[in-house]
């Protein structure tokens, strides 16, 4: 929710309406994920209006295989907590250890920007991490597209997470937390690798077996 009282309390009584008297009206419901589905249902609306509908990317031919010199992981989304950008910058110091050379690119803005530069200050890591803001649709295609892979730490329970499938749909891998919508489409060993939320040691180790297993 956004943190301003006034908006928080709109958007419960949007919720509640919604729920209480909008649910029965709709013909069809469509959720992004099973874990909208199942959330939908713990809150009293009825499976018989439910339809699971993916969320999706436009399609390419081929995916681009373009790459950087060096290693460079992507991150793009709010600079939020609840985006888990902390674990993410813990675990990058882990991956720096072993890959000196590795760069980690963040795309997006947010409340929490200054305590994470101050963050990766802290931990040693800043002359290794660029905070990019914002990009064009363009400019964030050709950042995936330069990307070794792109990770997804979000500690909250995500709807879905559409930012995974714009990276698969350009071959690359995802290493992201297991919360929410996420493994409907970050299936463990098969699109990338799933960690459990919070588990800053096992997201390291993913992104360095990634790096280290071409097969993989």
């Amino acid at each position: 929710c956004n943190r301003r009282p006034d908006r928080v309390l709109k958007q419960y009584r949007n919720s509640r309406f919604e729920i209480k008297y909008a649910a029965k009206r709709y013909f069809k419901l469509l959720a992004n994920s099973t874990f909208t589905q199942s959330e939908a249902i713990k809150v009293g609306i009825s499976s018989a209006r439910l339809e699971l509908l993916h969320n999706f990317t436009p399609a390419t031919v081929t995916p681009t295989w373009a790459k950087t010199s060096g290693l460079r992981l992507l991150y793009i989304g709010r600079l939020s907590r609840t985006k888990g950008v902390h674990y993410l910058l813990s675990a990058f110091k882990a991956v720096l250890a072993k890959y000196d050379a590795v760069v980690l690119d963040l795309i997006g803005s947010g409340h929490d920007e200054i305590l994470f530069k101050n963050q990766a200050k802290a931990l040693g890591v800043l002359n290794s991490v660029n905070f990019l803001g914002w990009g064009t649709r363009s400019e964030i295609d050709q950042a995936i597209a330069t990307s070794d892979l792109v990770l997804f730490p979000s500690i909250y329970p995500e709807a879905f997470g559409i930012v995974g499938i714009e990276a698969m749909m350009r071959g690359k891998p995802v290493v992201g937390f297991d919360v929410g919508g996420v493994k409907d489409w970050l299936r463990h060993e098969e699109t990338g690798l799933l960690v459990p939320v919070k588990d800053t040691q096992g997201f390291a180790d993913a992104v360095t077996r990634i790096l280290e297993d071409d097969d993989l």
